[in-house]
């Protein structure tokens, strides 16, 4: 029907082949067919190196862990296992980078025990003077005489003096934990680097 009404019309008849729907789905089908023949190269080249960038961070990440409880537990510690090993390392000295500028890891906290704690522990003044010691162990015997130094009198002497202890240490502990930390954000081990 369509194509009788463009062939009997006189103003239609002569391009009469180019119109209806007919030439219009093959007219459309070729543009279409062309298009992909022009674009497909270049989209399948696209598609190759989005899939092997892809494969590459996928094998940046490592082995996948093994289906199942047990695997993941086994991934687990054998991740955890080489955190503690490179961080074993950094402590000892046995890491490729290690700073020659300044002393860091294990030489740091050396350096913190034996030089910075022992300097502070050394002005500290621990004495206790002989009338303390016999007012400690009079108020710790009561109104009785003892053969032996009650325990009593012992603690609260040595309570006054490891209460001057304290605050060195801290800071020690403090100054430790810091260098701690900073080895461990500073490894280079895949397994931190996958799950931040």
């Amino acid at each position: 029907a369509e194509a009788k009404f463009f062939a009997s019309r006189p103003e239609y008849a002569p391009i009469a082949a180019q119109c209806g729907t007919a030439f219009l789905e093959r007219r459309l089908s070729d543009l279409l067919a062309a298009h992909i023949r022009r674009t497909l190269p270049a989209l399948s080249d696209q598609i190759s190196t989005l899939k092997t960038s892809a494969a590459e961070e996928l094998r940046s990440y490592g082995a996948a862990p093994a289906a199942g409880l047990d695997g993941k537990r086994v991934y687990l510690l054998q991740a955890l296992g080489n955190v503690a090993r490179a961080f074993n390392d950094a402590i000892d000295g046995n890491r490729a980078a290690v700073a020659s500028h300044e002393l860091n890891a294990g030489a740091r906290i050396r350096y913190v025990f034996q030089n910075l704690l022992q300097k502070r522990l050394g002005e500290i003044e621990l004495s206790v003077s002989t009338l303390d010691i016999r007012t400690a162990l009079t108020n710790a015997s009561g109104v009785g005489a003892s053969l032996f130094i009650p325990e009593a009198a012992f603690e609260l002497l040595i309570r006054g003096q490891i209460a001057k202890l304290r605050d060195p240490v801290l800071q020690a502990a403090e100054q430790v934990h810091s260098e701690l930390v900073r080895v461990l954000s500073a490894l280079d081990v895949p397994e931190l680097h996958r799950y931040p």
